[in-house]
């Protein structure tokens, strides 16, 4: 079973790492700046009842393995921060008792994107 599955990645690894050949670096940026426009327009609509923050995974995965570190771990700040902003802004659902505590959570939010940016960018690149 343990092997069918690690055949089953390393097929999948195959394809997607083809599919993302074909695709220019602008193409790629793009794709991250809209893919992020567009997950925080779903944060904002679904408001405080569901968590998206796994969708912001996303893009950064793909900036990191097609446009490097460096944007990668930039994709992975502003993603913490739109997210923040959608909740603290926008759907204003969350009140807190202290103004920092909406920048600790957007800190943590911040730390657990760049490590698995770096966690990718350790395995792939």
């Amino acid at each position: 079973m343990a092997r069918d599955v690690l055949s089953w990645l390393r097929y999948n690894e195959t394809v997607m790492s083809w599919k993302l050949h074909g695709l220019s670096k602008k193409s790629v940026a793009i794709i991250g700046i809209v893919s992020l426009v567009v997950i925080g327009y779903a944060d904002y609509i679904t408001g405080n009842e569901l968590a998206l923050s796994a969708f912001y995974l996303l893009p950064i995965s793909l900036v990191v393995l097609k446009l490097g570190r460096f944007l990668g771990i930039g994709t992975a700040i502003i993603s913490a921060i739109i997210e923040t902003w959608v909740h603290v802004l926008w759907v204003g659902g969350f009140y807190y008792s202290k103004v920092f505590i909406h920048f600790w959570n957007m800190g943590i939010l911040m730390t657990i994107y760049i490590v698995i940016a770096s966690i990718i960018i350790a395995k792939c690149l």
